[in-house]
């Protein structure tokens, strides 16, 4: 979790030079005029609804048996209830 007040900008700064994933529901991530996707360690957007914890969990599973981090670096990756799609 960012700490409360933590500007978008500032956690994409964070998550890149800490070479971590940026996991979040916030659309706002998306906007390449604002975030390099590409050279970001990657983002995984979370568009579940409802947002119960067992359909979260279900969507990071499948995230997971089938991209390594490796694999998301320099994408977006948008996961769904029933599909995980690239974002470009």
């Amino acid at each position: 979790y960012a700490p409360k007040g933590l500007k978008n900008s500032e956690l994409f700064s964070f998550a890149s030079k800490e070479d971590r994933v940026l996991l979040t529901n916030d659309i706002d991530f998306l906007n390449t005029l604002l975030y390099s996707i590409n050279s970001s360690p990657g983002i995984v957007l979370l568009r579940i609804h409802p947002p119960e914890l067992s359909k979260l969990e279900l969507g990071m599973l499948k995230l997971l048996k089938k991209f390594s981090k490796d694999n998301i670096k320099g994408k977006a990756l948008i996961v769904r209830n029933d599909k995980i799609e690239f974002f470009e």
